[in-house]
Formats: structure tokens, sequence, C-alpha cells
């Protein structure tokens, strides 16, 4: 399938980034979502793909982006000129599948299998066409179908004597109405799979969902999601909901089943089925309206999103996305498997003319309550300096070229209470200029950790940092992003997350494994990647052959001897592709010993931050600052020798700087930055040290910072 990369514009609006498991979507919609994506075999390359973003088109002629972002999350944006562009989709989906279903009729609708939606197989065809199957109605003949090629020669019986055929479509030409496809049944993916369980069918019980419309009808068309939610074999589906009917077979268990139609969602959290039965939901129970307010404050971009999150006994999730015309039925907080619950998101401005949120609201309800409602004032809140620095000159956004480098700034939040250990959340990403400085307003709570972020990029090209934690209210510290050098590993933060899933580097058996950002900003524990071999990649081996390699992030994960043996680990950040002037090459590279075990590696980590201004930009003449060097994990070695050099010629020759012991892991750095000059003039770094263990660090940065010129 022809996936060409999706391309971003310099002036494109404001949109708003919703992250649901490892999943992120973006849209104006309402979403509903699923669980975070398996993490690789052991063994398995650690590398990100080169081709990051990809188009799928739907055969309405609808197109989303499928955009992987690394570690599992992926987003989905409908582009301008799709059909459907500015209407409600559906967005939902499980580990294996996202489904974007976009507005259409009931007839239309009818006849598309929700295969034909699934954006996680689209993404996979690696061909000009989109092999499909077409059932036709009982009576009619095989015949073309408008916007489908049908090969007369694929068309057969099957065993229960439907008439069907071999189709595709061309994404390229894509834009078919199914409601005028006469005398077709259904049309579905070649080769998508039933969607039903394991099991002997003979010992499967049938769920009959019946559903009315508000005037007590049955409902023509409706969809329905059904869910495991105990401790047995996962099942979580798509069903589709005809005439008021559904049936499904399941095996004995308790399930979850949520039916919606437009902005309407009712059903039941935790239904035990034993025995074939039956339940009946109505969409004029769906009575709960949410809202969220903010005194000062004036809500933008619709103002909230509403969010239903089910959790099963097995950490299997299941999220439901809307906004605040949605209509909910009332359900229990407290269900017999897993977790379930509610969050609305507000989004809100205190400049009289802004167009993009400074204000932004997580609010959390066991079940769904009668009364969903949230009112706040400004003591509710963490006052937070955001602090965007840039390469030394500023960038106007609004005037940006193809040829400059463009940016973006990402707030959003989740509950871990509520949704465990997968991230789900909701967020807001609006354009910036750098530099920039801004306040930002985060509701405090001890439930909700915000997510913020800077995304760079340019044509194809991405960098993205972004540092998460929890606020109290009051003034916060302010947050430093793209200051420089940014470049590969963590600077706060050391203890390396222990040897759980989110360790930093750690041996589990013979297993090396970890994550490391391959961009952060100096003096932070930021979370970054880059999206080629272009902007970053790393190298994992030891004095024979390459172990492990990658880009997108640091997270190898490769088998390795049992005995002790030295590792080299080389990673590279390069911000120049985007067209940034600082950072544009930054290295370094750790030496280790690892044998079987299970602990955390603990990678000697410099930290320093040149005194410097947000546009980048140092003082000539004298300059000292801190460099801390520690350890990853709970080791705290001793520093037995450590340097700095810098140079004033991009590397080509350097000089030694003057070094004093602060303590143990501590120095003060001071030299002399050149003289004001009509050019500007840029500084790199290059940091060496070794601990008492043997184990080493090298990190050199080419254009860390500039120094201010005769002309500014």
């Amino acid at each position: 399938m022809h996936t060409p990369r999706g391309r971003r514009s310099p002036h494109r609006r404001w949109r708003r980034v919703v992250t649901v498991g490892a999943a992120a979507i973006a849209t104006t919609a309402p979403i509903i979502a699923g669980p975070a994506q398996a993490s690789p075999p052991s063994g398995a390359p650690a590398g990100r793909p080169a081709e990051r973003d990809q188009v799928v088109t739907l055969v309405t002629g609808d197109r989303v982006r499928v955009t992987d972002r690394g570690r599992g999350q992926r987003s989905y944006d409908l582009l301008p000129g799709s059909p459907s562009y500015g209407e409600r989709p559906m967005i939902f989906g499980s580990a294996d599948s996202m489904y974007v279903i976009p507005r259409m009729d009931d007839e239309a609708r009818a006849r598309l299998d929700f295969s034909m939606f699934d954006v996680t197989a689209l993404a996979k065809e690696r061909g000009d066409s989109v092999p499909l199957t077409v059932r036709f109605e009982r009576g009619a003949r095989a015949h073309d179908v408008p916007g489908l090629d049908v090969d007369p020669s694929g068309v057969r019986r099957t065993s229960g004597n439907a008439l069907v055929a071999d189709a595709t479509y061309v994404p390229a030409e894509a834009g078919s109405d199914p409601a005028e496809w006469a005398g077709v049944a259904s049309v579905r993916l070649a080769n998508a799979p039933e969607r039903t369980t394991t099991g002997d069918r003979a010992k499967k019980k049938t769920l009959t969902v019946r559903l009315k419309g508000r005037n007590g009808k049955p409902v023509r068309r409706a969809e329905a999601w059904v869910q495991r939610v105990d401790r047995g074999k996962a099942y979580s589906n798509p069903v589709a909901i005809k005439n008021g009917v559904a049936r499904v077979r399941l095996p004995k268990g308790s399930y979850s089943v949520f039916a919606f139609r437009g902005r309407y969602l009712v059903g039941r959290p935790d239904l035990p089925v034993r025995k074939n039965r039956g339940l009946r939901l109505n969409l004029s129970d769906a009575k709960v309206r949410p809202s969220v307010s903010v005194r000062g404050a004036r809500a933008v971009g619709g103002g909230m999103v509403l969010k239903l999150a089910r959790l099963s006994a097995k950490g299997h999730e299941f999220a439901v996305l809307g906004d605040a015309t949605s209509r909910l039925q009332p359900m229990p907080k407290d269900p017999e498997h897993g977790r379930f619950g509610t969050e609305v998101i507000g989004y809100f401005t205190r400049k009289p003319k802004a167009q993009h949120p400074n204000v932004f609201t997580t609010d959390v309800a066991d079940g769904i309550p009668r009364d969903l409602s949230f009112r706040h004032d400004r003591s509710d809140f963490a006052k937070v300096p955001v602090r965007v620095h840039s390469d030394g000159a500023p960038h106007d956004f609004a005037r940006a070229r193809a040829a400059r480098p463009m940016a973006r700034y990402d707030a959003g939040g989740w509950v871990p209470r509520l949704m465990g250990g997968l991230s789900v959340g909701s967020g807001w990403s609006s354009p910036i200029d750098t530099p920039e400085q801004r306040r930002v307003w985060l509701q405090a709570s001890p439930d909700v950790v915000w997510r913020q972020g800077v995304v760079m990029y340019r044509g194809d090209e991405e960098v993205d940092v972004s540092v998460a934690k929890r606020y109290a209210a009051g003034l916060a510290k302010p947050v430093h992003f793209l200051r420089g050098p940014t470049g590969p590993g963590i600077e706060r933060g050391l203890n390396g997350a222990g040897t759980g899933p989110a360790c930093a580097l750690c041996r589990d058996g013979n297993i090396l494994r970890g994550y490391l950002p391959l961009a952060s900003s100096a003096g932070t524990g930021q979370d970054g990647y880059s999206d080629s071999r272009r902007t970053g990649s790393w190298t994992l081996r030891d004095s024979r052959k390459v172990r492990d390699r990658g880009q997108w992030d640091i997270s190898p994960r490769v088998v390795l001897p049992a005995k002790n043996k030295h590792y080299t680990l080389r990673a590279t950040s390069r911000l120049s592709p985007l067209g940034w002037r600082l950072s544009t090459r930054v290295s370094t590279s750790w030496g280790f010993t690892s044998g079987k075990g299970k602990r955390v590696v603990p990678l000697l980590m410099p930290s320093y931050v040149p005194p410097t201004d947000l546009v980048g930009r140092a003082e000539p003449g004298e300059v000292t600052y801190r460099l801390d060097v520690g350890n990853l994990g709970p080791v705290d070695a001793r520093v037995e020798e450590a340097s700095v050099r810098y140079s004033t010629n991009g590397g080509k020759s350097w000089r030694r700087a003057e070094l004093d012991r602060v303590d143990d892991s501590a120095f003060r750095v001071s030299y002399r930055n050149p003289a004001a000059s009509g050019k500007p003039k840029y500084v790199s770094l290059q940091v060496r040290a070794t601990d008492a263990g043997g184990r080493t660090v090298k990190e050199t940065a080419i254009r860390a910072y500039r120094v201010r010129g005769a002309n500014g």
C-alpha cells in the first residue's frame, strides 16, 4: 500500500492530542481507544523503523496519518481534505488493532466490515492496492462495484452458499460512497482475522444485546465493545448492533459491554455471562452531562474532553473519549473486577483573545456519578514557568519557512491510579516561537501526572523532548526545554527506575535491556527521541562485534554472555538536520562491565549547564559552572578522573578547562569564552570521567552554545 510520509504545515492550526494506553490520538473528535502494544521479544532489534509516518487511506477516501512516536506510542490524525474532516469519527481499538470510523449514514456503514477501518492492518499493506473480499446479497450476481476493482476470476461460492469475489481498492483513487453499492452485502479486508474467540464452541454462551433509541424504538445501527474483565482468557472485540440487536458468542466469564451511538453511551461495566442471557440498553438512560469550569478563565477549543476508562483485572484497557456534548448512563463505581472511572479534562485560557490554553484541568470520578461537574479557582493549580530555549537566534513560527526549524508545545495529563501502569491521558498541542516563556497552570493533584513536551521539526525530521511529573499547588520550579547541550542520556533522577519494566539500563539474567532518552535538555531528566538515523542512533558493542543497535531512543534488548565482559554503549543525537544551529552533534560513549544478574547498570551520567540566556548565548570572558558525574541506580562511586575540554572551531582542536573538585562526584569548571566579534562564535565541549569501578563516559557536544558577538 502506498504510504507517503505525513508532512507538517508550518501554519497548521491547534490540535488536541489524546494519549490512550500507549497510543496517542490527535483529533478534535470523541475517541475510543485501547491498550499498549506489547514489548518486543527478547533479542529482537530495538531500533525503530526509519519510516515513522504513514498515511492510510480508507475506502471512503478519508486519510488517516499514523505516526509511530516510539515506545509503543502512536498518534492518529484525520487529515484535512478527507470527506468527513471536521466531523466526529469514532476511534477505538485493542492491543492488536486500532479502528478509525468516519461519520456516514447507516446504509453505507452496514456494508463495511470493521476491518475496513482497521488502520493498524491497513498500515501493514505494502502494495499500491488493498486486497478485499466482497460478499454479494442473496440473489444478486457478481458485478462491478464503484471505487473497487472486482476480479471476475475470483468469484466463488462459500460453504454457506454465499457469493463472494476477490477485489481491491487503490488508496490514491479512493473516495467511493458505500451507500451506492447496490447488491453488495459486505466488504472486508481479504486477510482480516475472524473476530471469534478460541475454545470449544459448545462451551460458549450467547449474549444478546438489545439497544433502543431515545424514542423507544430499536436503533438501526450502533457500535458496541465487549471486553472480558475477569482473569480469564483475554477477549475484546467490536460488535455491530443492527436493527437494535447484536449477538455474540462468549466463553463463560465476566464482561464489560458499552454501546454508543453519536454522543450517547450506555452499558454495563461488569456483566456475568454464565449462561445464555440478554442485556437491554436504552439511550434515554444516558443523562449525565460532564462539565468543568475555572474561575477567571474561559474555555477554548471545545473546552473539555471526557474519558471513560475501564481496566480489566488482567490489565487490558478500554477507553472512550467524548466532549461537552456527550451524555452518559450513570454506572456504579466499584465493579467486581478491575477498575472503572471517568475523567473530565478541561482546556482554558486567562488571556482575552488567546486561541490556545494555558490552564489545564484533569478531574477524576470513580464509575460514572450522576453529577459529573467540576469547578476550580486559582488555588487549585501549580503555576509552572516554561522556558523554551533557542539556538542562538529567535525563530518566529508564523513566519517560518521549510528551511528553518519549527516547534510546538504539548501538555496533557493522565491518572495512573485509574489505569494502572498504562499511561492514559489527554493533552493539547500548539505552535510556539523559540525562544518563548510562558506560565502554564496545571491542576495540582496526587492523582494526575502531567506531561509537558516540545517537538521540534523540519520537513520529515523530528526531535521530541518531554518531562512528566505530579505537581503541588503554588509556584513550581521552571521547566527548561532545548537548553544546550541537548543530547543522549539523563542528568536528573539517576535511580534508573530499579530493574522494573521502566529501567534506564539493567541486567535481567542474560538479557540487557532498558530505555534512555536520545535527546534530553541540559540539566534535566527529560524523556526524548529522534525520528530517524539522521537525527540520532546508538550501538552496543563488545570488543569483537556490535551486539545491538537502533534509533529513535536508546532501547537495547539483547541476550549477552553470562560472564563479565566489557561493553561500550555509544549514542549520537544531531539537531543539525532540523536546521538547528546548537547541539548540532552530541555523542556520548559509556564504558561498563556487565555479567549475568539482576541489577541496574550504573552508567556514568555527566550533568552540566553552561550559563546561557534563552537564545542560547553566553557572555564573552570568564565562565564557570558546576559539573556533576553520577551513576545510574544505587551505586554512588567516587569519580577518580575527570576532564573538560572546549573548542571554538567545531572540535578541530581542543583546550583544557580548569577543574576544581567540589566533592566525590562534582567539580567546578572554569575557562574563558572567546571575545566578542562581528561573527557569532560557537563553543563545543568535551567531558571525560572514570569512576572507582572502572566505568567511563565521554561526551562531545559540538556547538553547545554561542558566545554573544558585537552585534548580539
